[in-house]
């Protein structure tokens, strides 16, 4: 993908612009972009535009960025758990791991972020899903050996 596509791509992504979203994609169908304008409408909480894209191109829901996080991290990264409502769009996002093996529900807790944490558990439980909470990161730490080790309660409970 030329840096023009991408860089137009971003531009729609920050301004929200759906319209220009259908267009560039209408003129280059491709899903190799390593920074998606996905990663950049949930680092920057333009939520119905992340939810629209993760619906009509699902793999950019799970391509990680340069820096190895999904749009998922992202956005809990940025504190924007509204866009945590494309995991509807895309649910399986739910099991995707940064290059450091971290879950987005790793990622909420590591930021002290128990509303989002709450969120997702929430979904974990309603898609049966709550083995992802016992994965480990590439530390070996499950989201309660966090919780643990940065004193928040009212994650482990």
């Amino acid at each position: 993908m030329s840096l023009a596509m991408t860089e137009k791509l971003n531009r729609s992504a920050r301004e929200g612009n759906v319209d220009a979203l259908y267009s560039i994609l209408a003129e280059h169908d491709d899903d190799s972009i390593a920074d998606t304008p996905l990663h950049t409408a949930a680092s920057v909480g333009n939520t119905h535009y992340a939810m629209e894209i993760a619906t009509l191109k699902p793999p950019l829901a799970r391509q990680l960025n340069r820096q190895g996080l999904s749009p998922m991290h992202v956005a809990l990264q940025n504190r924007h758990k509204q866009v945590l409502n494309f995991s509807s769009a895309c649910p399986s996002s739910i099991e995707d791991l940064t290059v450091q093996c971290e879950t987005a529900v790793h990622v909420a807790v590591k930021n002290k972020r128990l509303a989002v944490v709450e969120v997702l558990i929430g979904w974990l439980i309603r898609v049966n899903k709550k083995e992802v909470l016992q994965w480990k990161d590439e530390d070996g730490n499950t989201v309660l050996h966090i919780a643990t080790s940065t004193k928040q309660p009212k994650v482990m409970l």
